[in-house]
């Protein structure tokens, strides 16, 4: 295992689920990620880890499933009664995501692809939403992501750039990551603390194909990094993670939003161009280049589907603002302010509003404001607050 490797797995295990002694760790890899999946099982055993339970997953699998398989809901019972017995067992668990080769989703019906479930089960993201484990995503750089981004370099030449794109926003390069993530953190921390004293109505994003006012329950909490588990134990659930965040009220969604970044589904579908209008919080329109049949079917999954369940404040010129899209969502969504369609996080709105937050199978995060939108607060009264101008807070 390279030097990297072992950072980002000191950095998973001591910092985003700060593992203790005697505590059972999943691991969620893909196939490619092996190498990384070593160093952080050799850190968690070395952190006093219980047990290391390592899942390998093969997006070639599941294709193969969507073309030729039978019975597209089922899920084994061995895999769901995992999900239940980490969390009866207080475990934590780490995954280690990258985005699929565009490649696999050629020729499999967008239908059949919204109907599997992808590697993460939705107990797992179940739990990680209810917050009753500490979790913590971060990114593997894999052979196949580094050519996607660069295909005409040689092999081990692209594999090495990508990893200092990796280090680079996930902090390697300081002397203590962990320490540079806790002065970040306190950062994000205090603008969600003026966003909450603010109490704001609603967030106006505007910038080229971009006019998206979206609504706020008046006990919408605006978060940050940094998680407290249902057994009281601080986790950090994305490495990296430059957003504050919270619930919107989807029935108060109005105007135009413009993806910003291409658009990668689970099964590899790829969005390179993508509009969305809304009127009165609903999806009235969807046009866009790439495989978009695709992403309107996951929005027609269910009735929460095209509806909002989280909006998103990033400053885009942050460290993932600074990288060129990479095709990875946990690094995307960091690089701009972006919306989730789907299901929200139960803590991020209390309880009188709980109700009418939105709740879907799925949670797809878009980028659709970096340094061109401007992004302001709107309070009851209508007065507009600035928030975020040329990629940076101005609260």
């Amino acid at each position: 295992m390279t030097t990297l490797e072992y950072r980002l797995a000191e950095l998973a295990v001591g910092f985003g689920v700060a593992l203790r002694p005697g505590q059972i760790l999943a691991v969620d890899a893909l196939v490619g990620q092996e190498s990384l999946a070593r160093a952080v099982a050799d850190v968690a055993y070395g952190a006093g880890a219980a047990y290391v339970d390592v899942q390998y997953f093969d997006p070639r699998v599941r294709r193969s499933r969507l073309l030729t398989g039978e019975n597209l809901t089922f899920t084994p019972g061995w895999l769901t009664g995992r999900v239940a017995e980490l969390a009866e067992s207080g475990a934590a668990a780490i995954h280690l995501v990258a985005p699929t080769d565009p490649a696999l989703a050629e020729g499999v019906d967008p239908l059949r692809s919204t109907l599997a479930h992808d590697r993460i089960l939705p107990e797992m993201m179940a739990l990680a939403q209810r917050q009753a484990i500490a979790w913590c995503m971060v990114p593997g750089p894999t052979q196949e992501w580094a050519r996607a981004l660069r295909p005409a370099a040689d092999p081990g030449t692209a594999l090495a750039a990508l990893w200092d794109d990796v280090a680079y926003a996930c902090r390697l390069d300081e002397p203590d990551p962990a320490a540079a993530w806790r002065v970040r953190t306190a950062e994000l921390r205090r603008i969600a603390d003026l966003a909450n004293a603010g109490r704001w109505d609603a967030v106006r994003f505007r910038g080229p194909g971009t006019d998206l006012t979206v609504g706020l329950f008046p006990t919408s909490r605006w978060a940050a990094i940094g998680e407290t588990s249902a057994g009281g134990a601080t986790y950090h659930a994305n490495l990296p993670s430059e957003e504050v965040y919270t619930a919107p009220d989807p029935r108060r969604t109005s105007g135009v939003a413009t993806l910003r970044r291409p658009r990668l589904l689970h099964d590899g579908s790829r969005v390179d161009e993508l509009t969305l209008r809304y009127d009165d919080g609903r999806l009235v329109a969807v046009e866009g280049k790439g495989d978009v049949e695709a992403i309107r079917r996951q929005f027609e999954r269910d009735p929460g589907a095209s509806r909002l369940g989280e909006v998103a404040l990033v400053a885009s010129g942050g460290r993932c603002g600074r990288l060129a899209p990479t095709g990875a969502v946990l690094l995307d969504e960091n690089a701009g302010c972006h919306i989730a369609m789907g299901t929200h996080y139960p803590y991020t709105v209390g309880d009188p509003d709980r109700e009418h937050a939105n709740v879907s199978t799925i949670h797809m995060d878009l980028v659709i404001g970096e340094r061109d939108v401007e992004v302001d607060a709107v309070t009851a009264t209508g007065q507009a607050v600035p928030v975020l101008r040329h990629g940076q807070w101005v609260i």
